[in-house]
């Protein structure tokens, strides 16, 4: 097992997963972490595959305490002890602040601060 572990919350597309290409580049194994799109997920574990630095695929809703608790045990014992972390996982909806509602400006908050807050734990 390599010391050298990092989970990309949000990490199978966008910038996520040129953190993730990054990182497996620079020799880390990396866990993409994942909530709608395994599929993608699978395709950038693939692509740090292709560099040389093995990665996995595993689900982490950032917004939901039991999930992130599993996804980070999950990657300690099948990867090694995590030394690195990437909070990329976002959600954000442009609008007026007039018209932002209730419900987007929690999930909002839930996601970006919440999540990021869980994942740091």
């Amino acid at each position: 097992m390599t010391s050298k572990v990092a989970v990309v919350s949000g990490g199978s597309r966008g910038i996520g997963r040129a953190c993730a290409e990054a990182l497996a580049t620079a020799g880390w194994n990396v866990a993409i972490g994942y909530r709608t799109r395994e599929a993608d997920a699978k395709e950038t574990v693939e692509a740090l595959d292709g560099v040389g630095t093995p990665g996995m695929a595993v689900f982490l809703d950032v917004t939901d305490e039991n999930s992130v608790r599993e996804a980070f045990r999950r990657v300690s014992d099948e990867v090694g002890p995590i030394t690195g972390l990437v909070n990329n996982a976002g959600y954000s909806r442009d609008g007026l602040l007039l018209t932002y509602s209730m419900e987007e400006y929690e999930r909002t908050m839930t996601t970006n601060l919440r999540g990021s807050f869980l994942c740091s734990q």
